[in-house]
C-alpha cells in the first residue's frame, strides 16, 4: 500500500546478470485491471547500464509508451558497442504524473537467450 510522504521519481528495476552481456532488449505488460488504478504506468524510461551497479550510463530514452489497460512493449535490441553486467529500467515519468509506477509484467532478454528461445520453439528469425 502506498502512503505519504512518496519518494520523487526516477524509480527503477534493476538487475544484476552475474555475467558480461553485450545486448538487450526489454518487454513489459501494463496492468490489466482497472479496478487498483490507471495511473501510474511508465510514459518515459531511461535504459541504463553499469559494471559496478554504481556508475550508470544511460544509452537511451524511451518516451511516448502505451500506458492503456493491459497494453504491452518491446523495445528493440540495444547493442551499447560495450559488455555490461548491470542494468536499470528507469522510469522519469508516468501517466498522470504519480510519483510511483507500476505493471504487470517486466522481462529482459538478451540476443542470446532469445536465439535459444526461438531456436526450441521452431520460430523462424
Amino acid at each position: 500500500r502506498w502512503s505519504s510522504p512518496q519518494i520523487d521519481l526516477p524509480h527503477y528495476i534493476q538487475i544484476d546478470f552475474k555475467e558480461a552481456h553485450e545486448n538487450f532488449s526489454v518487454y513489459y505488460r501494463t496492468r490489466g485491471d482497472d479496478t487498483w488504478t490507471t495511473a501510474a504506468r511508465p510514459s518515459s524510461v531511461e535504459l541504463q547500464i553499469s559494471n559496478d551497479g554504481e556508475s550508470w550510463e544511460t544509452l537511451t530514452t524511451l518516451s511516448g509508451l502505451p500506458t492503456g489497460h493491459g497494453d504491452e512493449y518491446t523495445s528493440e535490441f540495444v547493442m551499447p558497442g560495450k559488455s555490461f553486467t548491470y542494468f536499470r529500467f528507469n522510469v522519469i515519468a508516468t501517466s498522470s504524473n504519480t510519483k510511483y509506477f507500476n505493471m504487470a509484467e517486466f522481462k529482459s532478454m538478451t540476443r542470446k537467450q532469445l536465439l535459444w528461445i526461438n531456436f526450441n520453439r521452431g520460430i523462424r528469425i
